[in-house]
C-alpha cells in the first residue's frame, strides 16, 4: 500500500478510533491536550522511530521531547507534527549502551535499527540530530534549513542532500567498514554549507571527484575523507594550511584523487572498452573521447561534456555486435559506470542488462531527460539531480545476485510520464506529484496493487498501468 502522505487531524483520529470501537478519545491517547483545536497527526510507519520517539517524549535530560509529541494507540505510532516543529535537538541514538537503556525502560523495539526516518521532515526548527548505529536507507533533510549538527555513524543511507542546511556546521557520517558500497555515499556535495566547520566522512564509497567542498571553506577546520576509494583527495593549499585535522586529503601540489590533468581513468574495463568502441569503430560517440593507455581507458572529461546520448546496453543483440567487433569484454557486465558523472549534457543514458554492483553516479546530470536501465542489478536510484527526467525504466531482474529497488525517492522528478518500475522490492511508492504521467508500471513489486491518487490514476494510458489502482 502506498503511505498515507497527508496529516490525519485530532478529531479524524478519534472518529478512526470509535469507529474502531473505543468509547472515546482521552488525554492518554492523542487528543491536544493544550486544547483549543485541531492538531496534525501523521502515522509514523518504521516502528523503532515511533517507539523511539514515544520514549524520548518521557524522558527527563537533555534529550526529552515535548509531552505526547509522539502517541501510540492500537499499535501504530503517531507524531504531532505541530509539536515536531518546535523541537531542536533529536537523539536516536542506537549503540549498545543505548540500547541496554531501552531495554531496560521495557521497549519492545530497543535492538530494532531504525530503517527509515519518514516523518523527520517535520522537524523544521531541528538544529542537531544524532541518529549514530541505526540501519537508515532513507533520509530528507531539505525541510531542516536550521539544522548545523548531524551525527548519522554507521548507517545505510546511499544518497544525501544537503544543499538546503545553509548552517550547517558538524557533519559525521562515518561508514561501516564491513559494509556493502550500496549503503554507503559514493558522492555527497557540500557546495551551499559555507559555515561548515567538520566533515568526517571515513569509510564511505567516494569516488573521484565524488565529494565537493563548499563554495566558501574559510570556516572549514575539520576534514577526514580516509578509507574512501579515491582517498587521498587533492584539496586547495590555502584550505590544507587552514585545516586542523586533515585526514585523507593532500594539497593540490602533491597531487591526489588519481587526475591527469582532463583525462579520467575508467575504473570498469566493461565500461572503458565499450565506450572506446563507440568513440572509435562504431562511430556512435565522439572520436577521442575515449584512449587506450596500455590496459586502461581514459575518459576525456571536456570532451564527455558535450556528449547527450550513450547507450551501453548489454541485451542480447548488443552483445553479439560487440562480439562480432573483438571486444574482450563483449560478454562481461558492467559493474560500474564511474565516469558518468562527466557527461553534464547528457540527455539519454541506456544500460539495460548489465549488473551494477554501485550506485550510478546521476546528481550531476541535471539535463538527463531518458534513463533506461532495465534488468541490470540497479538496487537504489538517487534523482535529486535530475529534475528534467521524463522517461524511467528500471525494471528489477528476477536473476539471483542481482540488486532490485526497494525504495525511490520521486519528488525530485515532477516531469517524468513514464515510469516503468516492475519487479522490484517497493512496499510502497508515492506518486501524487507525477501530475504529467501516462505510462506507470509497478506489477511485481511487494506491494502492488498500488493505490494512487484519482487523478494521476485516470491520467494513465489505460494498457500502460500495470500494478496500481485508483485510492
Amino acid at each position: 500500500m502506498m503511505r498515507m502522505n497527508k496529516p490525519m487531524t485530532t478529531a479524524m483520529f478519534c472518529m478512526a478510533l470509535l469507529l474502531g470501537g473505543l468509547s472515546s478519545c482521552t488525554t492518554n491517547d492523542v487528543e491536544d491536550i493544550q486544547g483549543g483545536g485541531e492538531q496534525d497527526l501523521y502515522e509514523i510507519k518504521d516502528r523503532a522511530l515511533g517507539e523511539y520517539l514515544v520514549y524520548n517524549c518521557s524522558r527527563t535530560d537533555e534529550n526529552k521531547l515535548p509531552y505526547e509529541m509522539a502517541v501510540a494507540e492500537n499499535g501504530k505510532f503517531y507524531l504531532n507534527t505541530q509539536k515536531a516543529a518546535t523541537v531542536e535537538n533529536l537523539y536516536l541514538v542506537k549503540n549498545d549502551a543505548q540500547i541496554a537503556k531501552l531495554e531496560n525502560a521495557g521497549l519492545a523495539t530497543a535492538a530494532v535499527k531504525i530503517v527509515d526516518m519518514d516523518g523527520l521532515q517535520f522537524f523544521t526548527a531541528l538544529k542537531t540530530l544524532k541518529i549514530t548505529s541505526n540501519s537508515v536507507e532513507r533520509m530528507d533533510l531539505t525541510a531542516l534549513t536550521e539544522l548545523e549538527t548531524v551525527e548519522m555513524n554507521n548507517n545505510s543511507v546511499a544518497a544525501l542532500d544537503l544543499s538546503q542546511n545553509t548552517k550547517l556546521i558538524r557533519f559525521r557520517y562515518g561508514g561501516n567498514s564491513a559494509g556493502d558500497t550500496s549503503t554507503k555515499l559514493s558522492t555527497i556535495s557540500f557546495a551551499n554549507n559555507n559555515v561548515i566547520e567538520h566533515i568526517y566522512l571515513k569509510n564511505q564509497n567516494l569516488q573521484e571527484n565524488g565529494f565537493i567542498l563548499p563554495s566558501n571553506y574559510a570556516a572549514l577546520k575539520e576534514l577526514d575523507l580516509s578509507n574512501n576509494p579515491a582517498a587521498p583527495f587533492a584539496i586547495p593549499e590555502d584550505l590544507m594550511t587552514q585545516l586542523t585535522t586533515a585526514v585523507g586529503v593532500v594539497a593540490d601540489s602533491e597531487g591526489g584523487g588519481g587526475e591527469d590533468g582532463e583525462l579520467f581513468t575508467i575504473p570498469d574495463k566493461a565500461f572503458g572498452e565499450y565506450l572506446y568502441y563507440l568513440s572509435t569503430d562504431a562511430g556512435k560517440l565522439p572520436q577521442g573521447l575515449v584512449v587506450k593507455e596500455g590496459n586502461e581507458y581514459q575518459l576525456d572529461k571536456t570532451m564527455a561534456a558535450t556528449v547527450t546520448p550513450i547507450n551501453v546496453a548489454k541485451t542480447s543483440a548488443a552483445t553479439s555486435e560487440l562480439v562480432t567487433a573483438g571486444l574482450e569484454t563483449a560478454e562481461t557486465p558492467i559493474a560500474s559506470v564511474d565516469g558518468l558523472q562527466f557527461f553534464t549534457g547528457l540527455v539519454e543514458f541506456t544500460a539495460t542488462s548489465n549488473k551494477f554492483t554501485e550506485a550510478l553516479p546521476l546528481t550531476g546530470l541535471s539535463n538527463l531527460e531518458v534513463l533506461q536501465v532495465n534488468t541490470a542489478g540497479v538496487g537504489s536510484l538517487d534523482l535529486s539531480g535530475n529534475p528534467k527526467l521524463r522517461i524511467l525504466n528500471c525494471n528489477g531482474s528476477t536473476k539471483s545476485g542481482y540488486g532490485t529497488l526497494s525504495t525511490i525517492n520521486l519528488s525530485y522528478t515532477p516531469n517524468l510520464e513514464t515510469l516503468n518500475l516492475k519487479n522490484n522490492k517497493l512496499t510502497e511508492i508515492n506518486v501524487s506529484n507525477l501530475v504529467k504521467l501516462t505510462e506507470l508500471d509497478l506489477s511485481g513489486n511487494p506491494g502492488a496493487n498500488f493505490k494512487i491518487p484519482s487523478a494521476i490514476f485516470n491520467n494513465l494510458t489505460t494498457t500502460k498501468n500495470k500494478g496500481v489502482e485508483a485510492e
